[in-house]
């Protein structure tokens, strides 16, 4: 989904509900590569079906159910170091939210990343320990390390995209006051603006290469 699109979901209603804050964004940087004969190997492959089918088979057979066929949920817990680190992990999310520096956008996407983090910490346990005899009960100090580094892997993520929906909007809006002029001139306009300009998004607003903006930036 292009950012701009996602930008559109951004209405009060789904603002107010938290919808956006509950998607873990991904946007990776985009570039073209050249081809290559590449291919992976099959042992690769292999190897990958058949973890996903144990670790499928494995949770499957982990699953109890009383007399009513009900689910019958297996704890986990931290352990005393682990719960040691998520307590610093959440404060630190604390006093990020608490930040005046913070943007409202990530003030309240935070707050998720609280209840994602255990989430995280217990896939990454269960992935660790799904070929054991027995799942150890508790959740170590590795476990919620790694989960905050993915946790903020999506933060990054977030601010990554929310910047570019931004600058995408602000671009689409400087275009659309000015319609009646031509594309050379709304791009003068940006230019006078004194903003940096993210080149790649204004040729595609105003359907002309980058190049030739480069060269419209020379003669300004």
């Amino acid at each position: 989904m292009q950012p701009a699109i996602l930008e559109s979901f951004s209405t009060e209603e789904n603002k107010s509900n938290g919808f956006l804050d509950r998607i873990l964004l991904c946007c990776p940087e985009i570039k073209i590569e050249m081809y290559n004969s590449n291919e992976m190997e099959y042992d690769a492959i292999e190897y990958y079906d058949s973890w996903v089918r144990s670790f499928y088979r494995c949770i499957n057979l982990d699953i109890r159910k009383n007399e009513d066929e009900e689910i019958i949920s297996n704890i986990y817990k931290f352990d005393a170091e682990a719960k040691y680190e998520w307590e610093k992990i959440y404060n630190e999310i604390s006093i990020m939210q608490n930040s005046d520096e913070e943007n409202e956008y990530m003030k309240s996407m935070l707050p998720k990343q609280k209840s994602y983090i255990p989430r995280f910490a217990l896939l990454i346990h269960l992935m660790n320990n799904f070929e054991a005899v027995s799942i150890p009960v508790l959740i170590s100090r590795d476990t919620v390390l790694k989960s905050f580094e993915l946790s903020k892997y999506f933060i990054k993520q977030a601010q990554k995209v929310k910047v570019s929906a931004k600058e995408t909007k602000l671009i689409a809006s400087i275009v659309a006051i000015n319609k009646e002029l031509s594309p050379k001139e709304i791009f003068e306009i940006m230019l006078k603006k004194g903003d940096r300009i993210n080149y790649s998004k204004v040729a595609e607003m105003l359907s002309v290469t980058r190049a030739t903006l480069y060269s419209w930036s020379k003669s300004v």
